[in-house]
Formats: C-alpha cells, structure tokens, sequence
C-alpha cells in the first residue's frame, strides 16, 4: 500500500474501530448517519496538516502530521460516569499507541461542550507519519 493520506486514515480508522468495538455506534466521516435520541456515539474526524521533509538523498522522507478527533456524545443529564469511561477507552486505543501503517499519536486534549441535547466531550491527539516521496 502506498503512502498517502488515504493510507493514514484507513489506518486510523481500523485501529479506532478495533479498540471501539460495539461500544457504541460510530459516525464514520463523509458517511449519513442519524443519532438515536437517548443512546450515545461517537464521531471520528481526521485532519491532516503539516508535511516537512525530513532527509535528503534520492528517496526524501516526509514527515505527515495531523490530528485525529473523537467526538464522545452522550444524552444530557445520564450523568458523568458514561462520558468518562467512553474518553479513558479513546485515551487507551490512541494515547502513546501506533498503527500498524506506522501512524503514531501524542498529546491527548479535551474539550468539553453542549450541543443541543448532546454532552459532547472531543477528544483528540496530534499524529505523525513518515512517508517517502
């Protein structure tokens, strides 16, 4: 398989939906898909950034970065609980971990909101590929 974005984040994907499992369903990017009220999910997005060389020779190396999101929501007021379980299994699948295409991922954030009759907490952590050119 080549190295292109498409390969990072079919990677990203498959590591996620192997950790995730049927934990909840999942809203897949660029796929419809319409919530259940009353039943959490999930959403992952990814968003390729930067790209710096970083070698010389015939074949240069690239390095690809970007940040892969996880969008935990759960119904309003079902309690904390839920919501803090759902991110310490995201934490786990991703923090410190490698695909197996080689993409790795850092520095975990969260940020925490309401969005209608949602309890959204976004997950997300810096990742890094090196790519030939």
């Amino acid at each position: 398989m080549a190295d292109n974005l498409e390969t990072i984040r079919s990677s990203v994907q498959g590591l996620f939906s192997t950790g995730w499992g049927t934990r909840t369903p999942i809203q897949w990017e660029q796929v419809t898909y319409e919530p259940t009220p009353g039943t959490a999910y999930v959403s992952i997005w990814l968003s390729p950034s930067d790209t710096i060389q970083v070698g010389m020779g015939s074949i240069k190396p690239f390095r690809v970065f970007g940040i892969v999101q996880i969008d935990i929501n759960c119904p309003v007021n079902t309690g904390i609980v839920a919501i803090t379980g759902h991110s310490d299994k995201v934490k786990d699948i991703f923090l410190g971990k490698q695909t197996t295409a080689g993409v790795t991922f850092t520095n975990m954030k969260v940020y925490k909101t309401v969005v209608g009759v949602w309890q959204r907490w976004c997950v997300s952590f810096n990742f890094y590929k090196d790519i030939l050119a």
